[in-house]
């Protein structure tokens, strides 16, 4: 199939099965809302492969048979299973999702933001993948009657220990490190800090720049700047960033209950 460029086309199905291709580029077109509403109610197999085929036929299984539902998402490295995951949960946070006049962050909006976080402390860059899963991933997003989202939880597990202490060149330690070696000196904002690091961590392998990895900490960056905001006036902290004290029991809360929030 990886020869088969003339068929435009991410994938195919091999019965239930969707066998989705990495283009190893951005194609930005199919994965907008409009096809998001196309495969909303189709069968599979109706349309061209697509992971949102796949989720709505699981959503539509578990609403019309009340059965909780589960997607697999497997494949070598670089093959693409962590921007499926997300097309997947981004799909259906698109059909669980509630309209929020109130201007807080919905449920859905907190399990798609979560990414970038469990990619920086889970992900690496290697010889043939810049943004390299290390560990597996268990996400569970819980409905209601209705088919709305109620909650999520994310369970990690099987992390690459030996790449803390051992990595082989080219590649490279998790994300975190990076960050964690260019920040700024004691008592700045994270927000600082993030744009302090972005220039070490957005180089790929190669030392050319990694547009994703750009993406990815802009996108860190607008979560912990609302996480912030959200915890400092729920929690009545000053500048929550800065309270390390503050911060670690709250982490250590986080890891107990094994919950994105």
């Amino acid at each position: 199939m990886t020869k088969l460029a003339y068929l435009h086309e991410p994938g195919t199905y091999t019965g239930g099965i969707l066998i989705a291709i990495n283009p190893f580029q951005r194609l930005p077109h199919l994965y907008e809302n409009r096809v998001m509403e196309k495969y909303k109610g189709a069968s599979v197999g109706e349309l061209s492969p697509h992971p949102f085929a796949i989720a709505d036929s699981a959503y539509r299984q578990m609403i019309k048979e009340q059965i909780s539902q589960a997607i697999l998402v497997s494949g070598e490295s670089g093959a693409g299973k962590t921007e499926s995951t997300k097309m997947l949960m981004q799909y259906l946070a698109f059909m669980g999702g509630r309209n929020n006049n109130t201007g807080e962050r919905s449920v859905e909006q907190k399990v798609l933001e979560s990414n970038p976080v469990l990619e920086a402390f889970g992900n690496a860059k290697t010889v043939r993948n810049n943004n390299s899963s290390r560990f597996g991933k268990f996400v569970e997003i819980q409905f209601d009657g209705r088919g709305r989202i109620s909650g999520a939880a994310i369970r990690t597990y099987l992390l690459e220990r030996s790449r803390v202490c051992q990595v082989s060149d080219p590649e490279r330690n998790y994300h975190c490190f990076y960050m964690l070696c260019a920040a700024p000196p004691e008592g700045r904002f994270m927000g600082d800090t993030l744009a302090f690091f972005m220039n070490r961590l957005t180089k790929d392998v190669n030392g050319e720049k990694d547009v994703n990895a750009s993406v990815m900490c802009n996108r860190m960056d607008d979560l912990l700047t609302s996480v912030e905001k959200e915890l400092g006036e729920s929690k009545g902290v000053d500048q929550p960033y800065t309270n390390a004290s503050w911060w670690n029991k709250e982490a250590n809360k986080t890891i107990k209950n094994k919950r994105i929030y």
